[in-house]
């Protein structure tokens, strides 16, 4: 299972797809809206493009409403695609934020609620297919967070590469599109961030780290967005500078681990430093306040210096302890 962004790539025999962003279609309901079918230029990459990633929507009981997504062939010939629905849920793992359940159901499960316009379609080499996804939100439907996912699966190709040993290999790929459903009403949001730190701890740094990393932990039945800044300043406590921390989801019942960058255009840095986390939890208000600090000693650059004035006070030493100086009379 492969998170780039918000968008989820689940290899079922071999990865051939990529996630972003005909022909023949089958209904399997009769939503207020139809699919549309257009046709752009795209070179050939033998995958398919699903965008958006993740779709937020805030509903009440009782709401009907559609969504969009698409899909876009890159494939050179004609393929047949297969839409199903899933639950997922978060993990406590660091390098699985999504599972999805396939036939299981979650807490927090919205799968059947989720109604495509079509359950299957073929297209052909640049066919870009407008989907819509019809939002049924039951009249009795308590207050609080859902989550499913709409997949997009290719029909199995064969990998003719007699290069790499697979000849005949079938390869699936399936594409999720995240749906965060939040019911209006009173209901429960709890969590807070449980770790600050650099991503590559070190005593001493001879360059400014690059990567910061946040562990926020959902303790409640609600999915949340996160985001803040980190803010760094220098010994003298200027600002030296701020890093936005851009709103992430975190998952009920989980935790979210977030690589935060720090793009500091080779700035020439020396001595103690401070980082500071204010992290908004995604609801009322609130923000978690954490704080390190680290030195940066660029070596290549000090270790010359101090390699000088060492060899300086030997030699100062030398002189003084092995000749004797007097005035002249």
């Amino acid at each position: 299972m492969i998170l780039g962004g918000t968008v989820l790539s689940i290899p079922v025999y071999h990865v051939f797809a990529q996630t972003v962003s005909s022909s023949t279609v089958t209904v399997s309901t009769t939503p207020s809206s139809r699919p549309q079918i257009t046709t752009i230029s795209v070179d050939v990459k033998n995958d398919f493009i699903v965008e958006p990633g993740k779709i937020e929507v805030d509903v009440n009981p009782g709401d009907v409403i559609n969504k969009d997504i698409s899909i876009t062939s890159r494939i050179s010939k004609s393929t047949k695609f297969l839409i199903t629905t899933e639950d997922f849920q978060g993990s406590q793992s660091e390098d699985q934020p999504v599972v999805l359940l396939g036939d299981k159901s979650s807490p927090w499960s919205f799968k059947d609620n989720l109604v495509p316009a079509v359950t299957n379609f073929t297209l052909n080499l640049g066919d870009r297919i407008d989907l819509p996804v019809t939002i049924n939100v039951p009249k009795n439907a308590s207050p609080g967070g859902y989550l499913a996912a709409v997949i997009v699966s290719n029909e199995p190709q064969v990998n003719t590469d007699t290069s790499s040993g697979a000849t005949g290999a079938r390869i699936i790929s399936r594409v999720a599109v995240l749906f965060f459903i939040r019911v209006s009403g009173q209901a429960s949001s709890s969590g807070y961030t449980e770790d600050f730190r650099i991503a590559n701890q070190q005593a001493i740094y001879s360059q400014t780290p690059d990567t910061f990393k946040i562990l926020f932990n959902d303790t409640g039945n609600m999915y949340l967005v996160p985001y803040g800044n980190i803010n760094i300043t220098n010994m003298a406590g200027s600002n030296v500078g701020t890093i936005p921390v851009n709103a992430f989801f975190a998952l009920p019942d989980s935790l979210r681990y977030l690589d935060v960058a720090w793009n500091d255009n080779g700035a020439f840095r020396i001595g103690r430093y401070t980082a500071t986390l204010e992290l908004n939890r995604g609801y009322g208000g609130i923000v978690d306040t954490k704080v390190i600090t680290f030195w940066i000693l660029p070596w290549k650059i000090v270790g010359p210096i101090l390699a000088g004035i060492i060899i300086l006070v030997v030699l100062v030493y030398f002189i003084f302890s092995r000749f004797e100086f007097r005035r002249r009379k």
